[in-house]
């Protein structure tokens, strides 16, 4: 499951604490990061453009470690054009925003402009996005100790070997072309599901068996 940004985003006016200048303009998630993609988008720009650091909340364990569940995350705004490996970014996919690490970035022809993400605890990369899909940075997470910077690299998944190996394929599908990455992409997640699906019922029928 991804990790997505949930409401309210509250826009501020300059780094972490100060508050925005008009309160009739913070803007709850439901309000405008819902429903109408044409809108999101044209309001992301705007907040990129002023580099406004929004204040929200994760939901999904696929960045548990950097992000925990429910955990309180701030986003610096700004151009995907400024993203690197390594960052912890938060895209527009859809009607969502997911918040995972920039695994990989395009370099040659048809793959700029490109980038692919992955949760921490998944081997599995995203399908590629375009980086004007990027809201922008997570620069800052909320800890028992106060807020705290993203950890800036990824905690070793169970097969960091398997992540290599697919990081590594859909890259080279990325520089060929976009759409041959995300066809791998679709096909790794249908494969992912279809075994995770066949494990719980294997599950199931282990624990209904009698004893």
């Amino acid at each position: 499951m991804a990790s997505s940004a949930r409401g309210p985003l509250v826009p501020e006016a300059g780094p972490w604490t100060a508050p925005f200048p008009d309160a009739r303009r913070l803007l709850a998630a439901s309000s405008f990061f819902v429903g109408d993609a044409d809108r999101i988008r044209a309001l992301a720009q705007q907040f990129k453009d002023r580099r406004h650091v929004l204040e929200s909340e994760v939901r999904g364990f696929s960045m548990r470690g950097a992000l925990p569940n429910c955990c309180r995350i701030r986003i610096e705004c700004r151009h995907g054009d400024t993203a690197a490996p390594g960052q912890v970014v938060a895209a527009l996919v859809g009607d969502k925003i997911v918040v995972h690490r920039v695994a990989y970035i395009g370099r040659f022809a048809r793959a700029r402009g490109f980038l692919v993400t992955r949760g921490d605890s998944t081997a599995f990369p995203d399908l590629p996005i375009d980086v004007a899909s990027i809201l922008g940075e997570v620069i800052a997470v909320e800890t028992a100790a106060g807020w705290r910077t993203p950890p800036a690299s990824a905690a070793p998944v169970g097969r960091p070997w398997l992540a290599r190996l697919l990081i590594g394929a859909m890259a080279g599908c990325l520089e060929i072309h976009p759409r041959l990455a995300r066809g791998l992409g679709g096909a790794l997640w249908r494969c992912k599901l279809r075994y995770n699906r066949g494990k719980r019922l294997l599950q199931g029928a282990a624990d209904a068996a009698p004893r």
